[in-house]
Formats: C-alpha cells, sequence, structure tokens
C-alpha cells in the first residue's frame, strides 16, 4: 500500500457554513465522529469517479484542525489532514492523488465530497506546490516558481 497525507479545506455542511471549534477537532466528540465518517465516505466515493478508482484502498482523516492556521484568509470552515492508501505501483504520478480528487469534487460534483453533504472551498492548498511547506507569511500571497516560491 502507498500512503499519501493530504489537506482538504471544507467550508460547508449542506448549506450551513461550517465554524472551527475545540469541539469538532476532538476526536471523542459526536460532531466530530460524524464530519469524520462522511467525509471519509465522501472522499471514497469521488476517487471511485476518477481515473486512481481501480487502485483506491481507503481514506482516514488524521484530525480536524483550523484552517486560519494554515491560510490568513481561510476565517470559516475546517481543514481534514487525511490519508489516502492506494495499492502499491497503481499511483503514477503522486500529485494526481489531490488533483483527480480536487478535480472531480469542483468540476464534475458541484464542489460536495462524494455525496456527504460536505462542500470544499475552490481555495485549496496543493501538497505537491512549493508553496505548500513555504515560510511565507499567513497573509502573503505564495506564487509557484520552478521548484522554488516568491
Amino acid at each position: 500500500v502507498e500512503s499519501f497525507n493530504l489537506p482538504l479545506y471544507v467550508i460547508k455542511d449542506a448549506t450551513k457554513v461550517i465554524k472551527f471549534t475545540p469541539d469538532i477537532a476532538n476526536p471523542r466528540n459526536d460532531e466530530h465522529k460524524d464530519l469524520v465518517e462522511r467525509f471519509e465516505m465522501g472522499v471514497a466515493e469521488s476517487y471511485d469517479k476518477t481515473p486512481l478508482k481501480s487502485g483506491f484502498v481507503t481514506a482516514e482523516v488524521n484530525d480536524i484542525e483550523e484552517p486560519s492556521t494554515r491560510n490568513a484568509s481561510w476565517i470559516h470552515g475546517i481543514l481534514y489532514n487525511f490519508t489516502s492508501h492506494f495499492v502499491r505501483g497503481s499511483v503514477g504520478e503522486p500529485s494526481t492523488v489531490f488533483t483527480d480528487l480536487i478535480e472531480y469534487i469542483s468540476k464534475k460534483n458541484n464542489y460536495e465530497v462524494g455525496t456527504s453533504k460536505l462542500f470544499i472551498s475552490s481555495d485549496q492548498a496543493n501538497p505537491f506546490s512549493s508553496c505548500y511547506s513555504s515560510d511565507c507569511h499567513a497573509n502573503a500571497i505564495c506564487t509557484p516558481v520552478g521548484k522554488g516560491y516568491s
């Protein structure tokens, strides 16, 4: 199995804007459990509609964090940190694990993660971009340039 750690910025639960709270981050909390279960199911449903479907095994949420700690403009919503597992050798280009998922959710599923009623923002942080782990100020605009950023 090959595993990839990914972030996904979710802003709505059905029509309701999601607001991060410490309770949502608590794995013992019932709302947390519900959000995790629906998200994991939705990610599986989404990968099933991508070219990676035959290699996808499972997705598991590692934690839910406050999105503004990653990007100051992300004032609403929650940031899922999750791991997607694939059959070894089934992923040709690692970045497609993220881009195929985002492409399906945003362009073919109206921003909904599967049928979970969880909706992502159009503004996502690509973990395969040189800007992802940059040390830029949270209010800065990072631009990938080759293997670096400005």
